[in-house]
C-alpha cells in the first residue's frame, strides 16, 4: 500500500488501506490512486478478479486477460493459461501446436508421446487421435505399415 503524510509539523508518513497507491488518510474510501491489479471505484481500491487486469491509478475498471489468459499483469504480459495453452519465455499464452498439450498454469506447451496427434499428457495412453500412419486403440498411438488408406481412427485398409 502508498504512503501519505497528514502534513502540519508531522514528518511522519502513514500506510495507506490496502490496495490505494495514494489516498488522503488510512481509513478506507480515501485511496486517490491504486495499486496495479486494483481498480478504482467510490474511492476505494477493489482487486480484479482472476482473468482479468488493471494497471492502477486512477482506471475505474478491470480489462480481461487476452485469450488463453488466465492470470495477466497487463494486455501482453500471462501469469498464467488455460488448458491447451502454454506459456512462452515471453510471458504470452499460445494455442498448443499438434503433438502438443499443456494443462495450463504456467507450464509451456510439452510434446505428446511419439504418434499422437493430439494427446492429454505425455504418457503412452493418453492420445486422443494419432498421426498418418498411425491406429488409435486404447488411447495409445501404434504404426500400421500396411495401411494405405484409413476409414476411420481405428480402421485401416
Amino acid at each position: 500500500a502508498g504512503r501519505f503524510s497528514a502534513g502540519g509539523t508531522s514528518t511522519l508518513c502513514t500506510t495507506c488501506f490496502a490496495g490505494c497507491s495514494t489516498c488522503t488518510s488510512s481509513a478506507n474510501n480515501t485511496c486517490t490512486g491504486c495499486l496495479t491489479q486494483f481498480y478504482l471505484v467510490n474511492s476505494t481500491c477493489t482487486a480484479c478478479n482472476n482473468g482479468s487486469y488493471s494497471l492502477g491509478g486512477i482506471e475505474s475498471t478491470c480489462t480481461a486477460c487476452s485469450i488463453g489468459c488466465t492470470g495477466c499483469t497487463s494486455n501482453i504480459i500471462c501469469s498464467s493459461c488455460s488448458a491447451t495453452y502454454g506459456l512462452n519465455s515471453l510471458n504470452n499464452c499460445i494455442l498448443c501446436l499438434p503433438g502438443t498439450y499443456s494443462l495450463g498454469g504456467s507450464t509451456a506447451c510439452l510434446s505428446c508421446n511419439a504418434g499422437c496427434s493430439s494427446c492429454t499428457s505425455s504418457l503412452a495412453n493418453s492420445c486422443q487421435s494419432c498421426i498418418i500412419n498411425y491406429i488409435l486403440s486404447n488411447n495409445s498411438c501404434s504404426f500400421s505399415a500396411g495401411c494405405t488408406r484409413c476409414t476411420s481412427f481405428a480402421v485401416c485398409t
